[in-house]
């Protein structure tokens, strides 16, 4: 149900997928996705869990890599790219849920504990690489960590809306490239 009601929203978007679109879609009577969903709308908040789940696994195994900080950073930025390749309906859900979040409270709180777990998972690594002295340049994580994840999801939504818009794979390089010679800069 949940990998048909994300292949739908993906064609048709939020407003225009219907239950029985999802139904038809899965192979399914309309009544079985009543029966676990109350709604269209917790339909759509528990795909966007799902694949918000799987990501944020993807993210804590590589912060659990035994492997230099830097090569985590940019292993963790390459897996952002390759789950936006894989999973574009992921992207395509995060712009929905912004929009509904400006009607309904709880898709705000959503994409907020979400992004916020990710900022917590890039900021544990920093910690970890200044406790073995990996990085010795104080900065704010909590900044660094949204510019990271900003940058990583803007791209994402720009890969989706327009693939062609511009060169990801050099895009992502440079940013890694930026990042990395932040991180290692010197004190001032």
């Amino acid at each position: 149900i949940l990998d048909a009601t994300g292949r739908v929203m993906a064609r048709k978007g939020f407003a225009q997928t219907s239950m029985n679109d999802i139904a038809k879609e899965a192979g399914e009577h309309k009544s079985l996705l009543f029966y676990y969903f109350k709604n269209k709308d917790q339909l759509f908040l528990e795909l966007f869990h799902h694949l918000s789940r799987k990501y944020v696994e993807m993210i804590s195994d590589v912060i659990e890599l035994p492997i230099d900080f830097s090569e985590k950073l940019i292993k963790g930025i390459n897996t952002f790219h390759q789950y936006m390749v894989d999973e574009p309906k992921w992207f395509l859900m995060i712009l929905e849920l912004i929009v509904h979040s400006t009607h309904q409270p709880e898709n705000k709180t959503k994409v907020i504990t979400l992004y916020t777990q990710l900022m917590g998972l890039i900021g544990s690594g920093f910690t970890a690489a200044r406790k073995s002295k990996e990085i010795t340049r104080k900065f704010d994580d909590d900044v660094v960590s949204s510019l990271i994840l900003s940058t990583c999801i803007g791209l994402g939504v720009l890969n989706v809306l327009d693939n062609q818009a511009t060169d990801f794979p050099k895009a992502y390089q440079y940013f890694k490239e930026i990042v990395d010679n932040f991180i290692k800069m010197e004190n001032k």
